[in-house]
């Protein structure tokens, strides 16, 4: 297991709650937004597991604005978690007004993080949600916790050959611009540190890291796995942008991942970031997405470092 340390968001207007289960070895971990925003969505993974992804797009509803955005384990029963933050959030009057009925917006992305051994006990329910919603402060633990509890790495050589991830987080602040970007690796790649070693991933005869494509260039691809892998990000910031601007920064994520994870969205990942700000401050776009792509290398890395 990763362990983890807490840190704070460092970027205003917004709180993150979660939870996790021991015995699943799978959580949730959901970032709330504390005022109105601007969302937009970066969805490039061959499989993805997502819901109400499509209003975030610029085609649809213009600059929307969300009461949350989760990140679940346990693949396609982690919405069962969401429900249950939807659910508090409806309780508590957050959400859109439709006649009487208050209806809370929760795009939310799932991660595949079956060990092979489960059963229907440790699968997700609604009381993840709930406890991840009474959690909610603007402190983050980065590690082997909350959706990162069963994330792995180094899948690409089996997954008895992998090493244990969790989530991370990378935040930037100057001139009254503030970026942060939270992050769960469960890769089928391998992680890769500044110096340009391998600080996560499969292991070799030993224990050591062993680079996967290295291994398939020298043996062929029928040795590489490739199976229930995902990342998944959310950019938070206060920069002024519409849902256009919003999208294009979420991409920018997946470009510091794939500096960092290799290889990175392949056709069995479900990779997905969302991006939200609370639309503040005028800044610099452009500068925003190349700071932005960094931090989301960064917020990789700190889950190990």
């Amino acid at each position: 297991m990763v362990l983890y340390r807490t840190v704070e968001l460092g970027v205003e207007g917004f709180e993150v709650g979660g939870y996790h289960s021991e015995d699943a070895c799978s959580g949730i971990t959901v970032v709330f937004p504390t005022r109105n925003n601007v969302a937009g969505v970066a969805q490039i993974g061959g499989s993805p597991g997502t819901r109400e992804t499509d209003i975030l797009r610029p085609l649809h509803r213009k600059n929307n604005s969300v009461d949350a955005v989760a990140l679940c384990g346990r693949s396609v029963f982690g919405f069962r978690a969401v429900e249950g933050v939807v659910e508090r959030l409806r309780v508590d009057g957050k959400g859109y007004r439709v006649g009487g009925v208050t209806v809370p917006i929760v795009p939310a992305a799932v991660i595949f993080d079956f060990k092979g051994d489960e059963t229907d006990k440790h699968l997700s329910d609604q009381s993840w949600g709930y406890l991840a919603y009474e959690q909610r402060s603007t402190k983050l633990p980065v590690g082997g916790v909350w959706v990162g509890r069963g994330a792995t790495v180094g899948k690409i050589l089996g997954r008895e050959r992998a090493s244990p991830s969790g989530q991370g987080y990378a935040h930037y602040e100057r001139g009254g611009v503030q970026l942060g970007v939270l992050t769960v690796v469960n890769a089928v790649g391998d992680v890769y540190g500044r110096d340009g070693n391998i600080i996560a991933g499969a292991r070799g005869v030993g224990g050591s890291y062993t680079s996967g494509l290295e291994h398939a260039m020298r043996e062929g691809l029928a040795h590489l796995s490739h199976f229930g892998n995902t990342t998944l990000g959310v950019v938070i910031t206060n920069i002024r942008a519409d849902v256009c601007d919003m999208c294009a920064l979420a991409q920018a994520v997946n470009t510091g991942y794939a500096s960092v994870i290799r290889p990175f969205n392949t056709a069995f990942d479900g990779d997905t970031v969302f991006a939200l700000t609370t639309n503040d401050v005028d800044g610099d776009f452009e500068v925003a997405k190349i700071l932005t792509t960094q931090l989301a290398a960064d917020s990789v890395i700190n889950i190990y470092t």
